[in-house]
């Protein structure tokens, strides 16, 4: 089962891909750079709330996707705030750096 951040990211990916815009396109519609794109769409980068709005705009997002794509931002976030909530759904606690 993907991670939220996971299936963010696919959930992203699958809205350009049927918007049938390049990840260049999209960048040049979002004002941001394509590396940019690249890591968000690979679960490398986290979107902000803007960057996932421009992205619903720019790709014509339908409401229920746009819901969805805030439930699992919210999700992240949560999790980020309490990282030990990964313990508990089995996941092994990271390394410290």
């Amino acid at each position: 089962m993907p991670t939220p951040r996971e299936q963010l990211a696919a959930n992203l990916k699958a809205l350009r891909l049927r918007a049938g815009l390049t990840g260049e396109q999209l960048a040049s519609r979002l004002r941001v750079s394509q590396p940019k794109i690249s890591r968000i769409e690979n679960g490398k980068s986290v979107p902000t709330l803007a960057d996932i709005e421009a992205w619903v705009r720019a790709t014509s997002a339908k409401a229920k996707e746009v819901t969805e794509l805030a439930v699992l931002l919210d999700q992240i976030a949560t999790e980020a705030r309490n990282p030990h909530s990964s313990v508990v759904a089995g996941c092994a606690p990271r390394a410290p750096a």
